[in-house]
């Protein structure tokens, strides 16, 4: 009949989840049993109470380097992984040790913000999507009031001067200004009297004499 040593444990500190522990037995190895029973002792203080349970899949082998991953259910419920892997073996004495990483936190999930469908830019208008507004350059307006403005002065008109271009949306107004060989001047107002498609109608209207 085999005799079994009696176990000699190491009362060991619990740092960082790592702890040790010890079997003398005479056949090299230690039975899953056996460390379970040293797994729920050496980890209690380190979990908050007792473990619910401890199980290993197979014994220990009683060789330096050794492992052997058996699983844990805390008291709150929660499962760990215990690790134990051999460190010595002194005769027929078998140390390990008994290392319970923490479980790792799974950060939250950010939920993804739904794409906002890209609307299509409506033919003939500009980067914004808005209808694209006819412009009358300023040098055409100029051009235009003079050749009508000519037969009906008894001047000799010289030019017409405008402060910019003319935008094509109806009621828009402009104030230029009809300048004369002899140096008078004459207010005049350009309005927008319609629009069609490219087509720019206005109204130009001469004012009273100035100096």
């Amino acid at each position: 009949m085999r005799k079994l040593l009696a176990p000699a444990l190491l009362g060991t500190a619990l740092v960082a989840g790592l702890t040790t522990g010890c079997t003398a037995l005479l056949d090299k190895t230690v039975a899953a049993s056996e460390v379970e029973a040293q797994i729920a002792g050496k980890l209690a203080g380190q979990l908050g109470g007792k473990p619910r349970s401890v199980s290993c899949p197979a014994d220990l082998r009683g060789e330096v380097g050794a492992t052997l991953q058996c699983s844990l259910v805390t008291a709150d419920g929660t499962e760990r992984v215990v690790n134990i892997t051999v460190t010595s073996v002194d005769g027929d004495q078998i140390n390990y040790d008994i290392k319970s990483p923490a479980p790792q936190q799974t950060a939250p999930t950010t939920p993804t913000e739904p794409t906002t469908p890209t609307q299509p830019t409506t033919p003939g208008t500009g980067d914004t999507g808005a209808p694209t507004v006819p412009v009358v350059t300023q040098a055409q307006v100029e051009a235009e009031a003079l050749r009508q403005l000519a037969p009906q002065l008894d001047g000799v008109p010289r030019s017409v001067v405008c402060p910019g271009d003319l935008r094509g949306e109806v009621g828009v107004t402009m104030e230029c200004t009809l300048h004369f060989e002899d140096g008078t001047w004459r207010p005049t107002t350009i309005t927008v009297t319609s629009v069609v498609g490219t087509t720019v109608n206005f109204n130009i209207r001469l004012g009273g004499a100035g100096e």
